[in-house]
């Protein structure tokens, strides 16, 4: 028996997901697929357009066997705690046998030969990289170029030299699959790692084209056609028909929630703060907490703000991040008091009933135990651990709320909601 794993954020489930987890299961010769995916909220910093427990059920009734969550703490975070948190979960379980992602380049040899680079960090590496930060650039502009002149030098063997690396390093799936292979070496794995070529629909697409669109594109042609519900038919050729079903059904009684429908928490939160709270929070340095409150009496929504917030190094992304991170509470000390507690807890979302026996095998191997009732948790989680799941706790009630605030629908909390299974 073999088994694959996927990371995934499913927002929301598209045709593209369903070819994914085909060809992942394919490519590996996987009998089951495990999925670990981000809860309400998502790592461009953003709610899902859907709550977690709705895209559960389109990954399960798309042949997903298990679900299991990112906590909020990770799947908010850049890449690579993203990647750190997501991998570790896949490691823990112990019959996870491959990972296989997206990628835009498609060579597992070129993201891992990156992958070996950044976690070795050779001296020749080390020395451009410093010489770039000294010129002013950015950390993570510094790291590409210095990635880029490196692997393009004969000197350091490279086999890729003809490769254009620029490209490889400014795409956001080969980003992320870089960072899964560094985590499966810092954490000395026997997972191994498969890439597939992403198809037809860029990441950041955001016009449907047809049976394969981006998520982005499904998401956008979802909010500007609130007023037009017969407009949420046209995504029928973009999603298998079950997830459409469930999309279409929660259609103005609990999604879609968007960051706008968060503003009015965050302003009140930014009214009580000052540069020496806002250092705490993960993402968060003095001269961007100095830059958030100087633009802080223009705040008229979480969109706007963010797009005042933006500068030439510092992306939308990386800004939606630290807003959000500031508006649930995520702080930078979670990660020092647990950067060697990977993972952080095993939480079951959802499960096909002839899968369970998983479950039942991987407590052989994992040191921690499959949360499966949320009210046990405490009993045998470290105290670190349970912080964090208090965290994804209280941010799914947060979440439940403006479901409620906006669509008049009561959503249940985290202790009476159950495992989807099907």
């Amino acid at each position: 028996m073999k088994v694959v794993g996927l990371i995934t954020e499913y927002n929301p489930f598209h045709n593209g997901h369903k070819y994914h987890i085909e060809q992942a299961k394919k490519i590996t010769g996987a009998d089951h697929v495990v999925v670990v995916m981000s809860g309400n909220f998502v790592q461009r910093g953003a709610p899902a357009i859907i709550d977690k427990y709705t895209r559960t059920q389109m990954a399960l009734q798309e042949g997903a066997d298990l679900i299991f969550e990112l906590p909020v703490t990770y799947a908010t975070a850049s890449a690579e705690y993203f990647a750190l948190g997501a991998v570790s979960i896949l490691d823990s379980l112990g019959f996870v046998d491959s990972i296989c992602f997206g990628s835009e380049c498609g060579d597992i040899t070129l993201l891992t030969e990156i992958a070996s680079v950044l976690c070795d960090e050779p001296p020749a590496y080390q020395i451009l990289l410093n010489e770039n930060i000294k010129k002013g650039q950015s950390f993570p502009l510094a790291r590409e170029n210095a990635l880029t002149t490196y692997l393009s030098n004969p000197d350091t063997q490279t086999q890729n030299e003809h490769k254009d690396l620029v490209d490889v390093l400014a795409s956001p799936n080969n980003i992320l699959g870089i960072e899964y292979i560094k985590a499966l070496k810092l954490l000395n794995s026997n997972i191994q790692p498969y890439t597939i070529t992403r198809i037809c629909s860029g990441y950041h697409e955001e016009s449907l084209t047809g049976s394969i669109s981006s998520a982005s594109s499904i998401r956008q042609h979802i909010n500007t056609n609130i007023v037009e519900p017969k407009k949420l038919d046209e995504l029928k050729e973009s999603m298998p028909p079950m997830a459409f079903e469930l999309l279409r059904s929660a259609q103005d009684k609990s999604s879609p929630i968007v960051d706008d429908d968060f503003s009015m928490a965050l302003y009140y939160k930014l009214l009580y703060s000052d540069p020496d709270i806002l250092t705490d929070y993960l993402d968060v340095n003095e001269d961007y907490a100095k830059r958030i409150l100087n633009e802080r009496a223009n705040f008229q929504s979480i969109s706007s703000y963010a797009e005042s917030l933006k500068t030439k190094n510092l992306t939308r992304a990386r800004i939606n991040r630290m807003l959000f991170h500031i508006l649930l509470n995520i702080k930078k000390d979670l990660y020092d008091s647990s950067s060697k507690a990977h993972p952080i807890y095993l939480r079951l979302l959802g499960m096909r009933k002839e899968s369970s026996f998983l479950i039942k095998s991987s407590n052989l191997d994992s040191s921690q135990p499959i949360i499966t009732k949320m009210g046990t948790a405490k009993e045998f989680l470290s105290e670190v651990s349970y912080r964090h799941l208090q965290l994804e706790v209280q941010a799914s009630t947060l979440y439940n709320q403006v479901v409620y605030q906006k669509y008049g629908t009561i959503l249940k909390d985290e202790y009476r909601r159950g495992i989807v299974i099907l």
